[in-house]
């Protein structure tokens, strides 16, 4: 399904279904289609790097951008937080810890282009 531009409607104009699935519903779909977004959670340690996979709920049709978001409870311990390896079904959380250790919750925000 491919996006439709917005049509411009003049006033008193009489517009078919299949003019407004086109419009609106077919459009919506496609923006659907297009974003994704989560959240995790994975245990770390002081001084490495901890991993954890994710896989979208659905697949998108090609490897999409991902940003992630550490969520702290306490004053920011985490210095680095990354995806790699990302695929149209998949990626990897990369996170390194500073200090301390325990669980970290993380959001993530999935889109193509």
């Amino acid at each position: 399904m491919a996006w439709t531009a917005p049509s411009t409607w003049v006033a008193a104009a009489v517009l078919t279904a299949a003019q407004l699935n086109e419009q609106i519903r077919d459009n919506l779909l496609y923006l659907k289609g297009r974003t994704q977004v989560g959240t995790g959670s994975v245990t770390t340690v002081a001084g490495s790097v901890v991993s954890v996979a994710v896989t979208f709920p659905t697949a998108f049709a090609s490897a999409p951008k991902v940003t992630v978001t550490p969520v702290f409870s306490s004053p920011q311990l985490i210095s680095t937080a990354i995806a790699t390896g990302t695929s149209a079904t998949s990626f990897t959380v990369n996170m390194y810890r500073t200090s301390g250790s325990g669980a970290v919750t993380f959001h993530w925000h999935a889109s193509l282009g």
